[in-house]
């Protein structure tokens, strides 16, 4: 997903965090997938923008198993 998908994506993503961190978040996690899938968790809205700001979708062939356990296991944690 390079070019302007991934600028949609970040775009919306970047408004919810803005808007979930306003409305008194605490934290909230980015699961950032492609080849590979890994989850991060950001208590600060700015870290949360810049690592936002840094995806590419340059990472190869997508695996949507990964993610999706990944976010069952977040929703079951958390």
């Amino acid at each position: 997903m390079s070019g302007y998908p991934i600028g949609q994506v970040r775009e919306h993503c970047a408004k919810f965090g803005e808007k979930f961190f306003e409305e008194n978040g605490k934290r909230i996690t980015l699961i950032k997938f492609g080849s590979q899938a890994h989850r991060s968790i950001f208590v600060r809205e700015s870290d949360f923008q810049n690592t936002l700001n840094s995806l590419t979708g340059n990472s190869g062939g997508t695996r949507f198993s990964e993610p999706l356990n990944l976010l069952s296991d977040t929703i079951v944690k958390e």
